[in-house]
Order: structure tokens, then C-alpha cells, then sequence
């Protein structure tokens, strides 16, 4: 097979190698130094989240306060104005008629008992602030479910209820919250990054083949690669309510993403550019190599020799093996050619398998987009056309926002290829072409020295016939 990694493995093979050196090494020190990188993504995936939780706090409790503001002014509002409704109905409002326009008011289910029920329909003004307290209760215990959702769906670990904070102010209650969620996220670095922790246990179990012997990691990039997958990944026990039994499920342990970036920080834009682009030719050229083998395996199990290939192949073939080296395996079969030639031939199908795979994309993206802009160009006619009610020139409009339109265009085809490039599985019809036999008639006329031109006429006959039928029905 072939593996590449993603820029973000890349540059974390990167530091294994720039920490090592280019010596060969143990697999203790492998493990060290594979040990440390987790230590350190780790820690800089904590440090990212406790700076999200701590804007997410800082964001609820604005708007807590905003949602407070808001809503103890209408409270306000509404028992300044009681005194002149219950004179003006003369007694007539019921107690549970105003406690349900109060809540609908505040948008918030309020209670009260049998005394505070008959105070309030004779003016009740010392109610006020029970009713001020049961708002900012059930804002804050809204907020804190929210909040606590939120950061539970990143540290399931997390058992955290609101009912925990009744009783506390928001400052309080986001300072407990922060402090159990950052000794989760230590803990979790400890355990993890530990020398005997799940992560080395792993690492110890795919190294134990090597023993003793030394590494030299220049030759060995796919097994970094598959190591640095190993740490990311974990499993864990579960247990199935409905079926009783026990199961593991994959689960990802951390990410280096959070780390990748940091080691980016403060470089220059132009030069990241530079080598992401190179990194992603490289890509491309290992997606070619894939597309190559995976051709050729095709053609080996079809038994299908060179010279039934398309000519455009063939002469591109002819090109890197030269005409006598094609000339001799044309017919042969490709289990039994050398492995400098089936490299060859893999790289050429490679390329020819890869320019119909962006074939494909091209034409499924432009489709796809040509359409809606179609559809915003007719909609834009429209609009200019009712413009032209308010004294502007429609044309000067219409040529200026339709080169907006089409620049728009442009750009979104080009981020579409882009993004599918790498991921595109291409249709069973993006295969190199093979030269088919002729026709089965056309083999027996020859046998039988039928002249071609007969042939032909019988089969414009034939083919006239099927469209009569189809025109029947």
C-alpha cells in the first residue's frame, strides 16, 4: 500500500525526527519520544479547551446578565401597573389569570402559595422580588444545563448537574465549574501520557517485535505513521442496556491538532503556503500511485495484455519504456514481467486514471454550480428589473452585480475540485481504456469471407429495426 500523511502527521513525524536525529535509534527511545509528543498534544488540546469553556463562560454570563436586565424591567413594569388594572376590573382579575401572564411575561414558569396568590390580586408590590428570584433562578439553572451540555459533549467525563449550584451566584458557580473541569483535563493528561498509561501500553505492544534491534526512522515512515495513529485511538469497555452484553467501542483519545497548530504560530504566511501546496502535490502523486496499482491489479486479473490497451496508452507507454522494450512484453502477461516495468506501467496508468478522475470532478462540480448560478442570475434580472422603478440605470446594475455572480462562480468551482480531490471515489467508468474486440458478426463475416460492407448493411438494418420497436411502444 501507500501511505502519506496529513500535514498535521507530517509535521508531528517532523518533530519525532528533528528530536531523534537521523541516526538509527531503540525502541526505547522511540517510545520516549512518542510518550513526550502525546504529553505535549495533549496538554496544548487542555490548554485549548479550557480557553473555550472559559469564553463560554464569559458569553453566558453576558448574557444571563442581558436576559436579567430585560426581564426584571418588565417585572417591574408589571406591578407598577397592577394597582390601576385591579381598580379599573373592580376585583375581577383572578389570581391564577395573573400569575400566567407574569410567566408569560418573564418566560418563566412561576409558583406561589395560597397567601401570595390573594396578595397579588390586591397589589402585592413586596412580591416583586420573590418573583425577581425565581427569574434569576431559572436563568441561571437554564443556562447552566446549556453550558454544562456543551462542555460534556468534549469531557464526557464530566458529572456535573445544576442542581449542584443552587444557592450560588454565577461567578461562584462558573469558578466551580471551571475548577472540576480543569482537573479533569489534568487528570486525563496524567493518565494518558503516564509510562504506564493506555497510550504506552499500546505503544509497547507494536514495538515488541522490533526487541532490541535499532530503527532508522528515514526508512521506516509508514510504521512512524501507523504509531502515531495507535496513540490517537483507544478503546473502551461498554455495556448494551438491551442485549446485556459487554463491547468495546473505538474511541479517539486525543489529537494533535491543537499542537500542529501551535508549532505554526508565528510563521510566515507566504512560506506556509509555500510548503502546504508541496505537501498536497505530494499527496496527489501517492493518490496517482494508488490509482496506478489499483489499475494494474485490474489488468492482471483480467489477463489483459499492453497491446489492448487504448493507443493514447500505448504510446505514452512506448515514451517511458522505449519502442523495443514495449514491442516485447505487448503480449505478454503481466504476472511475469519485471518489477522496474510494472512500476512503470503503474505510473502511467496512474496518470491516465487520474486526469478522468478530475474529469469527473470538473464535470460534477460545474454542473452542480452552473445551475444555481443560473437560477441567481435569472432571480437578479428580476430584482434589476424592479430597480429600475427607483431611477437607476439597469443595465450598469445588472453587467456589474452579474461579474460579481460569475466571479463567485469561479471561486466556489475552484474550492469544490479542491476539496474533492483527495477524497473522490471515482465511478466504475474511470478505468483506462482497453481496445474491445469487433463484434461478433464482424469476426464471422471474415471467417466466412462475407465482405465487410454486407456486414455493415445488416447491422444498419438491425439497428433501424430496434428503433422502429422502441417507436411502437
Amino acid at each position: 500500500g501507500v501511505a502519506y500523511p496529513s500535514y498535521t502527521l507530517r509535521l508531528m513525524m517532523d518533530e519525532i525526527e528533528d528530536e531523534l536525529g537521523e541516526e538509527a535509534i531503540s525502541a526505547e527511545q522511540l517510545r520516549r519520544a512518542l510518550l513526550g509528543l502525546a504529553r505535549r498534544a495533549l496538554e496544548a488540546e487542555r490548554n485549548h479547551l479550557l480557553r473555550a469553556i472559559e469564553s463560554l463562560l464569559e458569553r453566558s454570563e453576558e448574557a444571563i446578565q442581558q436576559q436579567l436586565g430585560e426581564r426584571l424591567e418588565t417585572v417591574d413594569t408589571f406591578f407598577e401597573g397592577l394597582p390601576d388594572r385591579l381598580e379599573e376590573s373592580g376585583g375581577s382579575l383572578r389570581p391564577q389569570e395573573l400569575v400566567e401572564e407574569l410567566s408569560g411575561l418573564v418566560r418563566v414558569p412561576l409558583r406561589f402559595n395560597n397567601e401570595e396568590m390573594r396578595a397579588l390580586t390586591q397589589g402585592g408590590d413586596h412580591l416583586a422580588e420573590r418573583v425577581k428570584e425565581q427569574v434569576e433562578s431559572a436563568l441561571m439553572t437554564v443556562t447552566l444545563n446549556r453550558v454544562i451540555g456543551a462542555i460534556q459533549r468534549r469531557i464526557e467525563e464530566l458529572d456535573a448537574r445544576p442542581a449542584q449550584y443552587v444557592g450560588k451566584d454565577w461567578d461562584e458557580a462558573a469558578r466551580m465549574l471551571y475548577g472540576e473541569v480543569e482537573r479533569l483535563l489534568n487528570e486525563r493528561v496524567e493518565r494518558l501520557s503516564s509510562p504506564d498509561g493506555p497510550i504506552a501500553r499500546d505503544l509497547d505492544a507494536a514495538l515488541e517485535r522490533v526487541g532490541d534491534g535499532k530503527i532508522l526512522l528515514a526508512q521506516n515512515q509508514a510504521a512512524l505513521l501507523g504509531l502515531l495513529g495507535i496513540m490517537t485511538q483507544g478503546t473502551r469497555l461498554t455495556f448494551d442496556r438491551r442485549t446485556h452484553r459487554r463491547g468495546r467501542q473505538q474511541v479517539i483519545r486525543m489529537t494533535y491538532i491543537f499542537y500542529a497548530a501551535g508549532l505554526l504560530e508565528g510563521r510566515e504566511a507566504d512560506e506556509l503556503s509555500e510548503e502546504i501546496l508541496e505537501h498536497l502535490e505530494g499527496a496527489r502523486l501517492a493518490l496517482q500511485r494508488v490509482w496506478g496499482n489499483y489499475e494494474l491489479r485490474r489488468l492482471i486479473q483480467t489477463e489483459t495484455p499492453l497491446s489492448r490497451l487504448s493507443q493514447p496508452i500505448q504510446e505514452r507507454l512506448r515514451s517511458v519504456l522505449g519502442n523495443e522494450r514495449f514491442e516485447e512484453i505487448a503480449e505478454s502477461d503481466l504476472k511475469e514481467l519485471p518489477g522496474e516495468d510494472l512500476v512503470e506501467i503503474a505510473r502511467v496508468l496512474g496518470e491516465r486514471l487520474q486526469n478522468q478522475i478530475y474529469r469527473e470532478i470538473l464535470l460534477g462540480v460545474i454542473s452542480q454550480l452552473w445551475v444555481d448560478y443560473l437560477t441567481r442570475v435569472d432571480a437578479l434580472r428580476v430584482s434589476i428589473g424592479l430597480e429600475a422603478y427607483a431611477q437607476r440605470d439597469p443595465l450598469v446594475q445588472y453587467k456589474s452585480r452579474a461579474t460579481e455572480l460569475f466571479s463567485q462562480l469561479l471561486k466556489d468551482i475552484r474550492a469544490g475540485v479542491v476539496a474533492r480531490m483527495f477524497t473522490y471515489q471515482p465511478s466504475r467508468s474511470a478505468t483506462v481504456q482497453v481496445e474491445r474486440e469487433r463484434g461478433a458478426s464482424d469476426t464471422t463475416a471474415k471467417a466466412e469471407g462475407v465482405p465487410t460492407a454486407a456486414v455493415e448493411r445488416s447491422n444498419e438494418a438491425s439497428r433501424a429495426a430496434r428503433k422502429k420497436k422502441r417507436r411502437r411502444h
